[in-house]
Parts: structure tokens; C-alpha cells; sequence
């Protein structure tokens, strides 16, 4: 079983590839895949700031529903201020600014 900090390499390693490669689709996909870890764990702000930049990006449909859906979710779990501040933030964000955040943690 991995840990927490390997699965974040790994969305990392792959997000690196794609960005290196300018395959925004496979960013963006990428970006769901970790936010749906990050919410199986429960760190719902976290998977909220990714989401809301996904959705910022034209993608297939397939994608964005999945990405919508995990925002209807998340908005009716976290207080409206928490939704309202992390879309305000992606505002700010690039896709590469993401991977680097991503990385930190």
C-alpha cells in the first residue's frame, strides 16, 4: 500500500510529464485523479481547490462531468466561504502554479 506522500509523487511525477509534454488533457485528468484521493481521505478544501481549477479548462465531456459532480458534492459538505475562497484562488493559478502547490504539501 502506498503512502500518502508516494501517491502525491506520483500524481506530481505524471502532472510533470504532461505539463513537459503539453498534453493539458492528461493535466487536467490527472488533476480529478488527485482530487478524488484527496477526498477519499477527507481533505475536502484541498480536492475543492483542484476542482475548481480543472473547471477553469475546456475538457471532454466525460471529464467534466466527473469534475462538476465532485464539485456539487463538495459544495454541499464545506461551508460557502470555503468554495467561494478556493475558486477566487485557482483564479490566480496556472496549471503549473497547481503542480508546484501539489508538490508542497
Amino acid at each position: 500500500m502506498r503512502t500518502h506522500h508516494e501517491s502525491m509523487l506520483r500524481f506530481y511525477r505524471t502532472l510533470k510529464i504532461a505539463l513537459r509534454n503539453n498534453a493539458v488533457l492528461m493535466a487536467l485528468d490527472t488533476l480529478v485523479r488527485a482530487a478524488e484521493y484527496l477526498i477519499e481521505r477527507g481533505e475536502m478544501e484541498r480536492a475543492v481547490q483542484i476542482i475548481a481549477l480543472v473547471l477553469r479548462y475546456p475538457m471532454p465531456t466525460r471529464l467534466k462531468h466527473r469534475a462538476e459532480h465532485h464539485m456539487l458534492d463538495l459544495e454541499s459538505e464545506l461551508p460557502e466561504h470555503v468554495i467561494i475562497s478556493a475558486k477566487a484562488q485557482t483564479d490566480l493559478l496556472t496549471l503549473e502554479d497547481m503542480v508546484e502547490e501539489l508538490l508542497t504539501e
